[in-house]
């Protein structure tokens, strides 16, 4: 007799990995991201993250591994051990990945799911892990053993849809009575194609760790799209009380610099937007400004935070071959930053791209800014061309009219990059000096500090 056994096995693999070398410290810093998964069959999926870091200072070594378990039978998905979950566009939780930030988030336990036609109800229980990356480095920004659990219920129809959660946090640090934190809300859309509504609502209720008093937060996201003789129009406005939940949830935000000065805590905006296409072009406007007063701040009424920011940008193209987009803004922050109360950009920005005898790309930047009492310009200008199927060279170059602290008394910068793509990934090159800066991603943001040295980059997967 003979007995024929055939496992179907589909393997997929990424990986993420960058190595720096600082020109006058000589420091390194080497990192590495990714996730392997095995699919037996349409049922069952075994995968793991990896988190890999080794710099030449011995601080920060990481070596983890992220495994995640799923079974799906019909409607039902279980999935254990390290997942993300996100409940009502990150407002009520908001524990995913964003690569691009190099924002990791993860719960270490139990998730179960059932998914209908319309409906979907889901839960979950688990301890969260946060990796964050400062200066070069990852690093572990929650290593707790608080406890998560939630449930999320979402419907949808052709034009309507609606969705409530429920989350809670237990604390390991504080005491049995103190230790519970919740967060609950419900949002509702509405969508026919020409006109668009979102209502995003939530509530928190938790103790101050150190005076151990009530937590009261409220949370109110809205957004309206319409489209009036082809010119599409949209209104969003936040209003968030206290509604950061430890850092677990990224209230949504309003404006293409995705940035909230309070961080949750205390945010007050309105954003105004326009857009139409004529022709081959595409022209965008844009008003917003959201504000971090905290008026029960009566020691300090004057540290209050805001940001405004305004835009006209237009995309086009010039026969087959040849496009171009163009934006003008101007940004105001006010105590975003330690360095600076105020600081006011205006700037301009052009990109094209061109098909020649080879493929050809540019860029120029120019900005003035007053950063307080001190008034100064950026220009800049970058041109990458690919000789080559899958080669790009790229040279860059900026230059400020004064040094200043923020930039570490630096005003010329310039930076050579190497890229070979395959259809499996891509190796880069970047040697040279490169301007840091603020940078922010879904309301939280980051200061990325200057760089002078070589960077080696490695996206592959398959």
């Amino acid at each position: 007799m003979n007995i024929l056994f055939f496992l179907v096995v589909q393997f997929n693999f990424t990986l993420n990995g960058e190595y720096l070398l600082e020109r006058d410290s000589l420091s390194e810093y080497s990192s590495m991201f990714g996730n392997f998964q095995h699919s037996f069959n349409k049922n069952f999926l075994v995968s793991s993250d990896f988190i890999f870091q080794m710099n030449s200072d011995f601080r920060g070594r990481i070596a983890h591994l992220r495994p995640q378990i799923t079974f799906q039978g019909g409607p039902l998905v279980v999935k254990f051990a390290d997942f993300q979950e996100d409940f009502q566009k990150s407002m009520i939780l908001a524990v995913e990945h964003d690569i691009a930030f190099k924002r990791l988030r993860y719960i270490r336990g139990l998730s179960a799911s059932m998914d209908f036609k319309k409906a979907k109800i889901s839960a979950f229980s688990g301890q969260p892990f946060n990796y964050d990356y400062e200066s070069f480095s990852f690093r572990v920004s929650n290593d707790t053993m608080d406890l998560l659990r939630g449930v999320n219920l979402q419907y949808s129809s052709r034009m309507l849809g609606f969705e409530a959660s429920y989350v809670r946090l237990n604390r390991q640090n504080m005491p049995e009575p103190f230790a519970f934190q919740e967060i609950y809300g419900c949002s509702w859309g509405f969508d026919n194609g020409s006109w668009k509504i979102d209502l995003n609502l939530a509530r928190k209720w938790g103790v101050d760790p150190i005076t151990f008093k009530r937590l009261k937060g409220i949370g109110l996201y809205t957004f309206s799209n319409t489209i009036v003789s082809g010119v599409s129009l949209s209104l969003s406005g936040v209003y968030y009380d206290s509604i950061n939940f430890w850092n677990y949830n990224m209230p949504p935000v309003i404006t293409e610099k995705e940035l909230l000065p309070g961080a949750g805590n205390s945010d007050k905006g309105l954003s105004l937007g326009a857009g139409f296409r004529a022709g081959g072009a595409y022209i965008e406007g844009s008003v917003g400004t959201v504000v971090d007063v905290d008026e029960r701040n009566v020691i300090f009424p004057d540290k209050g935070k805001a940001f405004q920011e305004s835009y006209l940008k237009s995309d086009f193209t010039l026969g087959r071959s040849n496009y171009f987009n163009l934006k003008v803004a101007r940004e105001y922050f006010l105590r975003v930053e330690p360095e600076y109360e105020k600081l006011f950009s205006y700037y301009l920005e052009a990109h094209g791209k061109s098909v020649l005898k080879m493929p050809i790309e540019y860029s120029l930047r120019f900005s003035w800014n007053r950063e307080d009492s001190v008034d100064y310009s950026i220009s800049g200008f970058g041109v990458g061309v690919e000789p080559v199927e899958g080669l790009n060279l790229g040279f860059q170059v900026e230059r400020s009219s004064k040094k200043i602290s923020r930039f570490d008394f630096e005003n010329f910068w310039s930076i050579f990059e190497i890229i070979y793509r395959t259809e499996f990934g891509s190796l880069s090159l970047v040697i040279g000096n490169q301007r840091g800066g603020l940078i922010c991603s879904g309301g939280m943001c980051r200061i990325v500090p200057s760089f002078d040295g070589v960077k080696l980059g490695l996206d592959f997967g398959f």
